[in-house]
């Protein structure tokens, strides 16, 4: 296939001359390319030499070539030429200038115009500005560029102008390539936009898509916009968010930008009447990436320039730390306007600050630093004297200094009613004191559960006292009992059987009891009896995976084509409370639905399991939805994966995986990668060997394994991944070694794999190696096709036989036919070093005060730790343990010594 690629014109770039052109005092031309900087692979390009009226002569050079490449003599005398290239190629890819002749002899060479091919198979680079988009007039900034794959140059162009700048590529810590530009100072008076093109350096011209467009945000002084979150200020996590940007200017342009970040979001008006103009920006499911301080800014399409920011709006996620502060108010709910009132906001975990809410409050939240007292972390928010505006619907949450952006769950609703003033004070109570005071208050509970499903069998128990005579059975709270029952056998307790239950049946439920005074009991806590089934099944799913590591994150959502107006979430054993959030409207495909998403974070082992959703009206429930198993990897080590017989596989030959674990594990389970799409499940066997049968192109990939326990949704961390290599596909390459298959030790072997056809990967195998085989990647795509493995120096570990395989980078585990077999021959041993003295006198250097520099005799006696030495000097001697003194061996000193009672003697 062939590849599609792209050409790029850029102008600016410095370039040697390669061609002598007689320089007149004729003006310099200019060299440009039409329609533009991008032309498609196999389209024309017109390249204009602009000249002086009266030039009867056009040339345009190619780097390369020693003869002008193109000529053109217009019929008249004029001041342009313009060079048709009818089909674009990398051929093409080039260094023009061009120069004209006239009267007066021949013009200077114009500036030089590159050519540059953009390749499709070349991933586009990213194009950011440090430290933020957002620019002061005036101010500087640095534009990077870069890209994951190893570039050797980067290109930077200035869209409006034309201009490009070229840099070589730097390493980053990252791993990644990079050029750093730096640009300013920049003024509002026209754009700042760009683009980035990375290009290899083995072939210059040959370059990448461009980046995303990059436009640098030059705040001016006209009128700023205001900011405002839709929902409010804090949002849950999991819900949708939508910024709103207005102004009465009349922009029709507006750019949202976040505190910290690089680029600013740009977008249309939405909508532009009597001056007044906004723009929507959603920003899709909440996370915590989205906490943080936004502004945005107005601007006109025909303009440059940009508004001052509005004021900062800071968006707080609230449900991303675990717990749920609590809050309470003092003297109570209930004051009088003029009274002092304090609401404590209460955690049992560490906060350094406490944040209280009012429902529809244009304010943002206030902010308190928290004290520990009574072994609690906790705010007073004081209202002194309150007022009528201080009535209200209140909540608080907790944060940490860290992420001041980032909440926990909001704390139950507290509701303030604040009267007028009292005038007369109420009178003290008075009459018999109520029989709730003396009996206990009943209990009321479902068996088998609140859920039931439409249809089926009910039981609710009402408990009191064995003093009760009749129960009564109350629904929505109304004053008259729907059912009554005599307690049989003296009981404590009696039921209210309903059978079958329907949807009517749903609704809140409270029971009460006679005494024998034929006095009623105080009502129990409410009951909500629940009716499933009556709807259908919405749908459930984790993202990015219901397989999730011991620590991780994920989200499962619950979404459905019926309008639910709130979803419910339950696991499987009734371990944990159900979990129940508003539903959220979204859109796709022209197609409306609705949605929840319950974050589940840190995830823990007590989080796997079984879990499923509903979607409801009020008490009436739909089916449940189908079960979602949620799996947690890293609980216990990592197992090990092989393949028999190998990782490189024949099509068509047996292939079996081993996951090889600690004792004591009794499932095991297979994934495949997907790219970047995670394990979507986790399918377990007992046996932990796994079958795959004859292999087939579908085979090819990277395999990890799990161990685990029955009974468990807790699984080992994955296995090293292990690259299965299917062979055969292809039409096979060829081997030779250089310079022969013959080679003494020490010397330099290259292994030369070629192809006739398109390969874009070469891979070389020893037989009998457990080592994956090496592989190179090719950086053009031009032949010959080949790929050269060396070997510096060659050892006898590295003969034996190698063949090699070609691949293509689109199918990357899909390999050719083997080359035929190569054997290569190691001839020679490898250098034995001379060993040192066994037990007894060598020669050595002693480093050191007393022994710098000097080479003496030195000693290793029988029984002593290798290289315990000792130095001796004029009868002085120092150990090599004594911390000023350390002792090397002298490399050249090969000659051994040994002691005698003469003294020092040469080893024999």
């Amino acid at each position: 296939m062939t590849p599609t690629l792209t050409a790029l014109l850029c102008l600016g770039l410095s370039v040697g001359l390669r061609t002598r052109v007689q320089a007149g005092t004729l003006p310099k031309p200019t060299l440009q390319a039409e329609p533009g900087s991008a032309i498609p692979w196999g389209s024309p390009v017109n390249i204009t030499c602009q000249g002086t009226p009266g030039a009867e002569e056009y040339r345009l050079d190619k780097e390369g070539n020693t003869q002008p490449w193109k000529t053109q003599k217009p019929l008249y005398p004029g001041d342009k030429a313009t060079f048709s290239i009818t089909y674009m190629t990398d051929r093409d890819a080039r260094i023009y200038h061009c120069y004209y002749h006239s009267a007066s002899g021949w013009s200077e060479r114009s500036d030089p115009l590159e050519l540059l091919v953009v390749i499709g198979s070349y991933s586009k680079p990213s194009l950011s500005a440090l430290p933020s988009s957002v620019v002061t007039s005036g101010g500087n900034v640095t534009l990077q560029c870069g890209s994951r794959q190893s570039y050797g140059r980067f290109i930077l162009t200035k869209e409006e102008h034309r201009i490009s700048w070229t840099l070589d590529s730097q390493p980053h810590t990252t791993g990644q390539s990079q050029a750093l530009f730096p640009v300013g100072p920049v003024t509002p008076s026209h754009r700042w936009t760009f683009r980035c093109y990375g290009c290899y350096k083995n072939s210059p011209q040959v370059c990448s898509h461009p980046s995303d467009t990059l436009e640098l945000l030059v705040p001016g002084v006209s009128g700023k916009p205001s900011l405002l979150a839709q929902q409010g200020p804090i949002v849950a996590y999991g819900q949708s968010l939508t910024l709103q940007c207005r102004s009465d200017v009349g922009y029709d342009r507006f750019a949202l930008s976040k505190e910290g970040e690089q680029d600013p979001t740009p977008s249309l008006v939405l909508q532009s009447q009597a001056g007044l103009s906004q723009a929507d920006f959603p920003l899709d499911t909440v996370s915590s990436s989205h906490g943080g301080r936004y502004r945005c800014y107005g601007g006109h399409n025909l303009s440059s320039e940009w508004s001052a920011p509005s004021d900062p709006l800071d968006i707080l996620v609230a449900g991303l730390l675990s717990d749920t502060p609590s809050l309470s108010v003092q003297p109570g709910t209930k004051v009088t306007s003029g009274e002092n009132v304090t609401l404590l906001c209460q955690s049992q975990t560490p906060k350094d600050t406490f944040l209280l809410s009012k429902e529809r409050a244009a304010d943002p939240p206030l902010r308190l630093h928290s004290k520990y007292r009574a072994q609690q972390y906790q705010a007073e928010f004081s209202m002194s004297p309150v007022t009528s505006t201080h009535g209200g619907t209140y909540r608080c949450y907790g944060s940490l200094s860290t992420s001041p952006y980032l909440l926990s769950y909001p704390s139950e609703p507290l509701e303030l009613l604040v009267s007028g003033p009292s005038v007369h004070p109420s009178p003290p109570p008075t009459g018999p004191i109520s029989t709730a005071e003396v009996f206990p208050k009943p209990s009321i509970w479902a068996d088998p559960g609140p859920m039931v499903t439409r249809g089926g069998p009910v039981t609710l128990w009402c408990q009191g006292s064995l003093h009760a005579t009749a129960y009564s059975l109350y629904k929505e709270r109304g004053s008259e009992p729907l059912d009554t029952k005599i307690p049989q056998d003296s009981s404590n307790k009696t039921a209210f059987l309903i059978e079958p239950v329907r949807q009517q049946h749903a609704g809140l439920y409270e029971c009460a009891y006679y005494t024998t005074e034929n006095t009623l009991s105080e009502r129990s806590d409410p009951l909500l009896l629940v009716v499933t089934g009556v709807y259908r099944a919405p749908s459930l799913s984790a993202q990015p995976s219901p397989v999730v590591a011991s620590g991780g994150s994920v989200s499962l959502s619950c979404s459905s084509q019926d309008t639910f107006g709130t979803f419910h979430l339950l696991k499987e054993g009734g371990a944990e409370l159900p979990r129940h959030m508003e539903s959220q409207w979204r859109s796709s495909a022209g197609r409306a639905y609705a949605k929840a998403i319950f974050p589940v974070r840190p995830v823990n082992t007590s989080n796997g399991g079984i879990y499923r959703c509903y979607g409801s009206y009020s008490n009436l429930w739909s089916h449940p939805s189908d079960p979602l198993r949620l799996e947690v990897t890293g609980v216990h080590r990592e197992p090990s994966l092989s393949a028999q017989p190998g990782s490189l596989v024949l099509r068509g030959d047996s292939l079996t995986l081993q996951c090889h674990s600690e004792a004591g594990f009794d499932r095991f389970a297979l994934t495949k990668d997907q790219g970047l799409t995670p394990t979507q499940h986790l399918d377990e066997q007992n046996n932990p060997n796994f079958s795959l049968g004859r292999v087939n192109h579908t085979h090819g990939g990277q395999y990890r394994c799990y161990s685990g326990h029955s009974l468990s949704y807790a699984w080992s961390a994955p296995s090293a991944p292990l690259d299965i290599l299917v062979t055969g596909m292809y039409r096979k390459p060829s081997l030779s070694i250089l310079p022969g298959p013959s080679a003494p030790w020490g010397a330099n072997v290259t292994l030369q794999c070629g192809s006739e056809i398109w390969f874009d990967t070469f891979h070389l195998h020893r037989e009998g190696s457990l080592d994956p085989p090496q592989h190179l990647r090719l950086q053009k795509t031009a032949a010959p096709f080949q790929a050269n493995f060396t070997i510096s120096p060659v050892t006898s570990a590295h003969g034996g036989t190698y063949r090699c395989y070609g691949s293509l980078s689109t199918s990357p585990y899909l390999l050719s036919h083997p080359s035929d077999p190569l054997e290569l021959l190691v001839s020679g041993e490898e250098p034995q070093p001379r060993p040192l003295c066994p037990h007894g006198q060598f020669r050595t250097q002693c480093p050191g005060p007393l022994w710098a520099g000097i080479a003496v005799r030195g000693s290793q006696k029988e029984g002593q730790p290798e290289r315990t030495l000792t130095c001796q000097r004029d009868g002085k001697s120092q150990s090599n343990s004594h911390p000023s003194l350390i002792v090397t061996l002298i490399p050249e000193a090969q000659t051994c010594s040994r002691w005698t009672e003469g003294g020092w003697r040469d080893w024999d």
